[in-house]
C-alpha cells in the first residue's frame, strides 16, 4: 500500500502570497524539530579563503554546489542544528531565482503539509545567518512580486563557472579554464542525500 504523505503540521494558514517571512511570535520550525533545551547560537566568522574569481574586498556569501554544499562568507548568526536545512534552502534559492513560496515548499518539503510560519521561520533564519552587506541591506531580501531573490552580490560557484565559460570549455582561455577548475571541490552536491536533494538531480546532471 502507498503510505500517506507526511504531515508536518495539521493546522493551516491563509496568509497572502507576499506575506512577511518574519516568524510570528511562538513560531516553531516543526520540520527539523530541535528538542534541545535551547537553540545553540554561534557567531559565524568565516575564515575560508576567497574563491579564485572573488574579490577579497567583497566578501558576500557564496553558495558552493560544485562539491559538498556549503555557504561561504556568511556574516550573521546560525543555529548550528539548522545548518544543513538552511544550506539546502540557500542552494534552492540561488539556483532557482524568482521561485515563489509554493515552489519553495514543493522543492524543500515535497508531499508535506506545513504551516506558512514553518517556511517563513526557516527563511528568516537563513536571512539572519547570511547577514547584511556593508550598507546594512540583507543578502536575502524579503520575498516580493518577483519571488525569492538574493542580492546581486550573492552567487553560487555554478554561476561563477558559467560566467567564466559562457560558451563552454572549447573556446575558453587557459586562464579561465584554470579558474573554473579551481571552483570544483568534488562531484556536484557531493554527499547530499537524495531524500532531501531530490530537486537537484536534473541540474546536477547538467553540471556533470
Amino acid at each position: 500500500s502507498v503510505a500517506p504523505p507526511a504531515v508536518i503540521d495539521v493546522a493551516s494558514a491563509n496568509a497572502g502570497p507576499f506575506e512577511s517571512d518574519q516568524p510570528p511570535a511562538g513560531a516553531v520550525d516543526v520540520v527539523d524539530l530541535d528538542l534541545s533545551p535551547a537553540p545553540r547560537i554561534v557567531s559565524v566568522v568565516d575564515v575560508t579563503p576567497p574563491l579564485a574569481t572573488e574579490s577579497t574586498a567583497d566578501q558576500a556569501p557564496v553558495i558552493q554546489v560544485l562539491g559538498p554544499v556549503r555557504i561561504l562568507h556568511a556574516r550573521g548568526e546560525l543555529e548550528v542544528d539548522r545548518r544543513s536545512q538552511l544550506t539546502e534552502i540557500a542552494a534552492i534559492l540561488v539556483l532557482n531565482p524568482g521561485i515563489d513560496h509554493n515552489q519553495l515548499d514543493e522543492m524543500k518539503w515535497p508531499n508535506a503539509r506545513l504551516l506558512e510560519r514553518t517556511r517563513n521561520s526557516a527563511v528568516y533564519k537563513l536571512r539572519r545567518w547570511l547577514g547584511d552587506n556593508d550598507a546594512g541591506d540583507p543578502y536575502l531580501p524579503k520575498i516580493g512580486r518577483d519571488g525569492y531573490r538574493f542580492a546581486a552580490a550573492v552567487r553560487s560557484d555554478w554561476n561563477l563557472w558559467q560566467d567564466l565559460l559562457p560558451d563552454g570549455p572549447a573556446t575558453a582561455s587557459t586562464q579561465d579554464l584554470a579558474a573554473a577548475l579551481e571552483l570544483v571541490t568534488g562531484q556536484p552536491f557531493a554527499g547530499a542525500k537524495k531524500r532531501t536533494y531530490g530537486w537537484a538531480e536534473r541540474i546536477k546532471q547538467d553540471m556533470i
